[in-house]
Order: C-alpha cells, then sequence, then structure tokens
C-alpha cells in the first residue's frame, strides 16, 4: 500500500485540508450574506468565518461545561478545561468524521471518578479539600492516576485503530446502553445536589449521597438555591427561544 494513502489514514486532516472549502453547501435555513445562495459550494475563506464563529461559541460553553465535568471526575475544576479542548484539537488532526463532537461527558467523568477512587482506596478525593488549603496528598494521588488513566486509555485507542477493530462498538448491545445512560444520569443527579443546595457532604454512592443530603438539610444555603434556580429558568428559557422557528433564523450565532 501506497505510504500515502497510510499517512492520510492515521491523520485525516492530511486528505480533507487541501479540500476545505470546496465540499462545503450551505444549508437550508441558514443566514447568507454578499448575495450567495444557498445551495451553492463555498469557499474556504466563508468556511473559515463560520467554522470561527463556532469555534468561539462552542469555547465559551466549554468553559462551565468542562468545569464542571472535571469536579465530577474528582478532579480540580482546571483538569476539565484541559481535557475538553484537547481532545478536540487531537479529534481535528486524528478523527475521520466530521459530525462527531468529541470529548469529556457526564459518564465518562464518572468513570473516572469510580475506577481511580475503588483502585486507590481513598475516603477523600479533590472535592473534600477545605477552602483553605490548597493541595492534599491523596488530591495528588488521584491526580496523577487520573492522568495514568487517560495515558492507558489512549494507548488503547490507538491500538484499537491500527488494528481496525471498531466494529467491537457494533457489539453493544442497546439495552445495557440504555440502563447504563440511565443509571448515569441518576447518579449525576445525585452527585451535583450537594453544590446546588449549597451542602459540604462527602463523595459517595447514590444511596450514601442521599443520606447525607437528607441528615444535612437544615445546613441549605437559601442563596446558593436561588442561583441554581435562576440559573436554570434562564437556561431553559434560552432553549426554548433558540428552538422557536420565528426567532432562529435571526440569531446572528449558531
Amino acid at each position: 500500500v501506497n505510504w500515502k494513502v497510510q499517512m492520510k489514514n492515521l491523520l485525516p486532516i492530511l486528505d480533507w485540508a487541501s479540500n476545505y472549502g470546496k465540499d462545503t453547501k450551505y444549508y437550508k435555513g441558514t443566514r447568507h450574506t454578499d448575495g450567495d445562495q444557498k445551495g451553492e459550494y463555498v469557499g474556504w475563506k466563508d468556511c473559515l468565518r463560520r467554522d470561527l464563529l463556532a469555534g468561539v461559541v462552542i469555547g465559551i460553553m466549554l468553559v462551565p461545561q468542562g468545569m464542571a465535568y472535571g469536579m465530577l471526575a474528582g478532579l480540580p475544576p482546571v483538569y476539565g478545561l484541559y481535557t475538553s479542548m484537547w481532545t478536540l484539537v487531537a479529534y481535528m488532526v486524528t478523527g475521520t468524521c466530521r459530525f462527531l463532537g468529541p470529548g469529556v461527558n457526564a459518564p465518562i467523568s464518572l468513570l473516572v471518578a469510580d475506577a481511580v477512587q475503588g483502585a486507590l482506596g481513598l475516603t477523600t478525593g479533590c472535592g473534600d479539600i477545605p477552602a483553605d488549603v490548597t493541595m492534599t496528598d491523596d488530591c495528588q494521588d488521584f491526580i496523577d492516576a487520573s492522568l495514568l488513566l487517560c495515558l492507558m486509555v489512549g494507548v488503547m485507542y490507538i491500538i484499537l485503530a491500527v488494528f481496525r477493530l471498531g466494529i467491537v462498538t457494533a457489539l453493544m448491545p442497546k439495552p445495557a446502553l440504555s440502563g447504563f445512560t440511565t443509571g448515569a444520569s441518576m447518579i449525576i443527579i445525585s452527585s451535583n445536589m450537594k453544590f446546588f443546595l449549597g451542602l459540604d457532604i462527602p463523595r459517595g454512592s447514590f444511596v450514601e449521597t442521599w443520606i447525607s443530603i437528607f441528615w444535612n438539610i437544615g445546613e441549605i444555603k437559601g442563596a446558593t438555591v436561588m442561583i441554581g434556580i435562576i440559573s436554570l429558568c434562564m437556561l431553559r428559557g434560552i432553549q426554548i427561544l433558540n428552538r422557536h422557528p420565528k426567532v432562529k433564523p435571526h440569531l446572528f450565532i449558531p
């Protein structure tokens, strides 16, 4: 096999970068300027402008989202930002599907937290550090083990890519995936309730978390709850407006 073909298979950016903007059309309903017609091919400059705008919007969203996922994984919030941004950069070079949005998510964060905490047998993590303490031995061990786990997963992904073993994912049954997603959603809600209510309780299982919440129900901070409710209402309102057919076409951002 030609070595150029092999390189393009390993680094797909070498294949699509030369055709950037040459195989892109406007989608129906998108705004356009300068007399461009919908359905026509556009140049790389217009594609770059749109991609930069989309990148800025996604970057703004990734800041709170990445911090939340870092905390959900039991790590300092800054590690969620590292993972969110560098994952996208890596997939830009090695990714094979333009429609995928890789990055951290809630189930992965939960799996990292449970795997590392179970392997090390730690009683406290980075989320249990007092406000007047910057770092503890348990937190540093947790960070080191998480970085090692990421390295191991990366090596496994490379091996799967080399031997073309992506087909293995098609063998996963849908009921198992649905059950995992439902269970993960319940654990995610439970693990974030202490932040929503302003409670200082240790990290634990689903049942332990709710028991700790009910035992400390008298220490709920009203200001924190109000901020959480207002934030949820604002997010829901923006979501409704963004989906409205009369509002969506007039938005200047994706």
